[in-house]
């Protein structure tokens, strides 16, 4: 693409300011006939070509790439993970002490406790996520 002096494409006055790479994007001399980076065509119809279609392409690619999740969205699916965590430690954790309750024994108990504080420490980490800042 052809830039001149005014900033945009086709303003300001005659003097050419650079010629952008359809291939690469790198500006170059209008007088010269490779690109200086990637010896791509500056000149001619497919260099015409992929100058009206390298925007759009450009745009798509940007579109297309992996935006990795923010701070914000990996503590809400952290605090949702250790919610469930707690849920099923604490639903088992009560499944022990109806069964401890019924048949008596140690284990039923001692499985009992140890699922109960667990699941109480993943409660306490969701809770803190969902309202940490």
């Amino acid at each position: 693409m052809i830039y001149r002096r005014g900033g945009k494409p086709g303003g300001g006055t005659d003097k050419l300011h650079f010629v952008e790479c359809p291939g690469c994007g790198c500006p170059n001399r209008p007088s010269e006939q490779k690109c200086m980076y990637c010896q791509a065509e500056l000149q001619g119809p497919a260099a015409a070509l992929k100058g009206h279609i390298y925007p759009y392409l450009n745009n798509i690619r940007a579109f297309l790439v992996f935006q990795p999740p923010t701070e914000e969205v990996k503590g809400f699916f952290r605090s949702g993970f250790a919610l469930l965590l707690a849920a099923v430690f604490i639903g088992l954790g009560v499944t022990f002490a109806i069964r401890g309750m019924r048949h008596g024994g140690f284990f039923n108990w001692t499985v009992c406790a140890l699922l109960l504080f667990y699941g109480g420490a993943a409660l306490r980490n969701a809770w803190g996520g969902f309202f940490r800042k």
